[in-house]
């Protein structure tokens, strides 16, 4: 019998899976995707995926302590600064362009986090998962069902098999089946948005800035990422209404760039090439609760977030350091109704602002209501009069 079995490999599985290792606990993955185990880090590492993910100082200080900053920092970008551009239609309450900076030295750190790309994260995390002997590894079946009982929970898997483990961790995503199976209801919100991913070259360096450009449609947020060669290089995500983000996926790429450069506010200055596109729609999604009889669930599975303020990847480590440290308390109440009571009680509420406040920043960010349009402005330009204020608000926001 397993301590834990853990449903999904994806980052957050694979950080659960470590830290539970790390703790002393017996850890099976249940994995859909089918893996030769000679080829388990090696197609990580060839994927094509070209999003990248700020690690929050919390979250950098957790994966450094199970040694797994160390396998997957060596392309990570320092994020030193934050600039929100908020572009508007002209009006007589506010200008048609301001400049917000939320700068890490002004509440003395060296950075505000580190922007990590995803491939990295996957091929050192499963680097790691390969070598632990207290990870067990089950790719290519997935979860049918399940049983709790009153010391245990029998997972039946669908190859006919079954595991017995103590504990079930949902860290299967968005969609995730053992919130399904739990019976677990998500309030969910459809944006109208489309989330456009792709890296881009260009022409002027990004001085370790991260950008938000905030105008009609949907915000343009630019991530700067390690230099390579003598071109600057940053990770860009446009959320655009779903009508217009068809058209722009419609484009070949040298009409799509020229789109890009018009809508950058010349951050970039010349883009001088592009990587392929991916998209996504955006959905605003909380679980009602986040745990069942022997059942948790951390990560998407128990929140979805817009791709906005850096809070996706680093709640889902909230999440993952609550629960094992609680677990980790008391072994021998592992996976009953006192310790997941004890988590849900930590974490809900914290899920739950998180979420509506991720929500509300992507409603102000995209809006064309010109009520929201002046609550944008003059929000940011009392940010900006403020220092003291802004040098909270960056606190509240590495927390």
């Amino acid at each position: 019998m397993f301590d834990v079995i853990i449903a999904g490999a994806g980052l957050t599985g694979m950080v659960s899976a470590l830290a539970f290792a790390d703790n002393g606990f017996s850890v099976a993955i249940v994995e859909p995707k089918q893996l030769s185990t000679s080829e388990k880090t090696k197609n990580y590492s060839n994927s094509q995926d070209f999003r990248s993910t700020a690690h929050l100082p919390q979250t950098v200080d957790f994966l450094r302590n199970l040694g797994a900053w160390q396998q997957i920092s060596d392309n990570a970008c320092s994020l030193q600064r934050l600039d929100i551009i908020n572009k508007q239609q002209m009006n007589y309450f506010s200008e048609p362009q301001t400049k917000t900076e939320f700068v890490a030295k002004d509440v003395g750190r060296e950075e505000l986090g580190f922007n990590v790309p995803i491939q990295d994260s996957f091929y050192g995390l499963a680097k790691m998962i390969a070598s632990n002997e207290n990870i067990n590894i089950l790719m290519g079946v997935k979860i049918e069902r399940f049983t709790p009982m009153h010391r245990s929970i029998m997972v039946f898997l669908s190859d006919k098999t079954k595991i017995e483990g103590r504990l079930l961790i949902g860290a299967d995503g968005g969609h995730s089946r053992v919130r399904e199976l739990a019976g677990i209801n998500v309030f969910k919100k459809n944006t109208g948005q489309t989330a456009i991913t792709f890296n881009i070259r260009h022409e002027k360096p990004h001085y370790n800035s991260s950008t938000e450009i905030y105008s009609a449609g949907g915000p343009l947020t630019l991530v700067p990422l390690k230099k390579m060669g003598e071109n600057s290089s940053s990770a860009v995500v446009w959320m655009q209404n779903l009508e217009d983000a068809e058209k722009l996926l419609s484009l070949d790429l040298d009409k799509f760039i020229q789109e890009v450069q018009k809508h950058s506010n010349d951050v970039t200055g010349n883009i001088q090439s592009c990587s392929e596109r991916g998209s996504k729609k955006v959905v605003i999604q909380v679980a009602s609760q986040i745990i069942g009889p022997r059942v948790a669930l951390v990560g998407e599975a128990s929140h979805l977030l817009p791709p906005i303020g850096a809070q996706g990847f680093n709640l889902s480590v909230k999440d993952i350091s609550v629960i094992v440290r609680i677990a980790s308390k008391n072994k021998q109440q592992l996976g009953n109704h006192k310790m997941l009571l004890e988590y849900q009680r930590e974490r809900l509420a914290d899920i739950f602002i998180k979420t509506a406040g991720v929500g509300a920043l992507n409603f102000l960010a995209w809006s064309e209501n010109p009520v929201s349009q002046i609550s944008r402005a003059s929000g940011l330009k009392f940010i900006q009069n403020f220092p003291s204020f802004c040098q909270n608000l960056i606190r509240l926001g590495l927390r």
